[in-house]
């Protein structure tokens, strides 16, 4: 049973980004940080590693030590900024927020993502902290495109109806559509969502 925990909670998604992206970092810690911010987990370089060997998915077990082991760390700066792909196959620009990751070996209740999805901290430093339960979304499509005035956060509803009628990435569109739906709950009596949204006007 002590060994399950490695492998139950990842998700096919989860075994296809690591496929993905293992060999694009040198140990399974560096591993673990990226993996930890696109999927908003905690997971441990020992999990990881772990769960790879039993997948196949191939990586020299000599990375599987503990963040505080002995050894040399190559520091990656707060600011620096790494693309990987999201558990969707889409890019996925994650910037280095503190040097604070606490993981398994510490106290991991009060852990947090030391990686942060580079669209969110800028939506944040512009327009203050994001709705618990809300996503930013690039209103052309480019995820490249980090101007804030293409970024929007919406709620997890929003974006669903967003999609069912092909009103995403599609820029004036978009910001239309949003414009639209907030305006339909505030007449159907969902104002809470629509003031949440009006942090950023349309």
């Amino acid at each position: 049973m002590g060994n399950n925990q490695y492998t139950a909670a990842f998700t096919p998604e989860m075994e296809a980004w690591l496929q993905d992206n293992i060999d694009d970092y040198g140990t399974y810690k560096g591993l673990a940080d990226v993996f930890n911010g696109v999927f908003g987990t905690q997971r441990t370089a020992t999990s990881l590693c772990v769960f790879c060997s039993r997948k196949g998915i191939s990586k020299s077990r000599k990375y599987c030590v503990p963040p505080t082991a002995k050894g040399k760390k190559l520091y990656v700066a707060i600011g620096s900024e790494r693309e990987v792909k999201d558990g969707r196959g889409n890019l996925l620009t994650l910037v280095k927020t503190s040097d604070d990751y606490v993981g398994h070996y510490k106290n991991s209740s009060a852990g947090h993502k030391n990686w942060e999805p580079k669209s969110r901290v800028l939506y944040a430093q512009a327009h203050g902290e994001i709705p618990e339960g809300y996503c930013v979304i690039f209103v052309d499509g480019d995820r490249r495109n980090f101007d804030v005035d293409n970024l929007r956060a919406v709620s997890k509803s929003m974006l669903v109806r967003l999609n069912k009628y092909g009103w995403i990435n599609k820029g004036e569109l978009t910001k239309t559509g949003i414009a639209y739906y907030d305006l339909m709950d505030a007449v159907k009596g969902g104002g809470h969502e629509q003031t949440k949204s009006e942090r950023h006007k349309v």
